[in-house]
């Protein structure tokens, strides 16, 4: 281990000790710049996965469910996204391949903004049609 590792756990160590945080509870995650963390709760019902991408991404799933995939919107890159959009929510089904199915229901994927959800045109227009 490097030395400069040793400060980063040492850094961490002590940062989750002032905050009070257990480190070896399974309910605790810590994602990497390289490796991804999950979190599952108490019950099993719900398993959260924190993705290191360039934005920063978490699925949440549940055994036998569709989950929702959360990134965060860079307006650079993602040039359909709504203006005031921070977020995005997208639904899939699970897969073995880890790669996920989109689903394809009345609205599958929203945005969220500091007002609240925001849909894009194209899903303006499905919920438009849905009416």
């Amino acid at each position: 281990m490097t030395n400069q590792n040793e400060e980063g756990l040492a850094t961490i160590k002590y940062l989750a000790d002032q905050l009070g945080v257990n480190l070896n509870d399974e309910r605790t995650a810590i994602a990497t710049a390289s490796e991804s963390a999950k979190v599952r709760m108490y019950n099993g019902s719900l398993e959260a996965k924190l993705i290191p991408t360039s934005r920063g991404a978490v699925t949440i799933e549940s055994p036998r469910s569709p989950g929702i995939y959360i990134e965060l919107v860079d307006h650079t890159k993602d040039v359909l996204a709504p203006v005031g959009a921070i977020y995005q929510i997208t639904t899939y089904m699970p897969s073995k391949n880890d790669s996920g199915i989109q689903l394809n229901g009345d609205i599958y994927s929203v945005y969220v903004g500091k007002e609240g959800l925001i849909l894009s045109q194209e899903a303006r227009i499905r919920a438009a049609n849905l009416l």
